[in-house]
């Protein structure tokens, strides 16, 4: 027993632990990757933010085409749309939607824009009653525009 007790101890004090070189290198290991994942994680973050205008302004569409069915020209009120963005919003805070007839009540463009990062630049959404998809006019995620 006396001899089992004496392993045991000289085991504990034989250094079983990591060594501080060892930790680093897994640290460092841990920051490369992790600088690698951010920029996509950014990213996909910011299409994900950029679905949501999607949704909404084809909310705006169909809308203004129910409004139509009712009433034979576009509304150029968003509230008589009963289509309020900027209550049901989760990103874009500072929804500009713009819904203005042309051509004598025969057409409308709705537009809205937001910054998804803290530059100057903006990403601007087009919505128009002849394509029901919306239309990236300056994308805020590379900077480009038309």
């Amino acid at each position: 027993m006396k001899a089992l007790k004496s392993k045991i101890v000289n085991l504990s004090k034989a250094g079983a632990g990591f060594t501080l070189i060892e930790l680093m290198i897994v640290v460092m290991i841990l920051v490369i990757l992790t600088s690698f994942a951010m920029p996509l994680l950014f990213k996909y973050r910011a299409q994900t933010i950029q679905s949501e205008a999607r949704v909404l302004m084809s909310g705006v569409y169909t809308s203004q085409i129910a409004y139509y069915g009712e009433n034979s020209i576009f509304s150029s009120d968003p509230n008589i749309l009963n289509f309020d963005p900027v209550r049901d919003t989760k990103f874009y805070k500072e929804w500009y939607i713009f819904t203005y007839p042309i051509d004598v009540n025969d057409h409308f463009i709705a537009t809205c824009s937001t910054n998804l990062d803290t530059d100057a630049f903006r990403d601007v959404w087009e919505l128009t009653d002849a394509e029901r998809n919306p239309l990236n006019l300056f994308n805020d995620l590379n900077d480009t525009g038309p």
